[in-house]
Parts: C-alpha cells; sequence; structure tokens
C-alpha cells in the first residue's frame, strides 16, 4: 500500500514539474491546464482508486492467513 501511495505523489511531483517546465517555457495556458487537469483531477481519482481498494486487499489477506492456519 505504502509503495502505491508514494507512486501517486511521485507523480504528482513528476507532473507539477512537467507544469512548471512549461510555464518557464511561456506556454502559460499549457501550464496551468497541465496542472489542473493532470496534476489535480487525474491524480485525485488515482489516490481515490487506492484508497477504494486497500479494504479489499486487507479481507483477501486475512482470510488466506486462516485458510492456512487451519490446513496446518
Amino acid at each position: 500500500m505504502k509503495n502505491i501511495l508514494h507512486a501517486a505523489v511521485s507523480l504528482f511531483f513528476c507532473l507539477a514539474s512537467v507544469a512548471a517546465l512549461y510555464i518557464l517555457l511561456g506556454a502559460d495556458f499549457l501550464g496551468v491546464v497541465q496542472l489542473l487537469i493532470y496534476a489535480g483531477g487525474i491524480l485525485v481519482l488515482l489516490i481515490f482508486g487506492i484508497f477504494l481498494t486497500s479494504g479489499i486487499y486487507k479481507e483477501e489477506s486475512k482470510k488466506n492467513i486462516s485458510l492456512h492456519s487451519v490446513v496446518i
């Protein structure tokens, strides 16, 4: 779980730095659009999906542990 969250944060910083490069090159509109759409919107959806699926993985791991203990 931590590695996926770290990857999402790294993606945010990467997209924000691309937006900063666009702004430094004089393409202000493109930089703002990059920051709002990609770094803002898509990353929020990605993190929302990560938090929704974290409960599923925890439930599956608990089932696997109990099954292994019964077999042993």
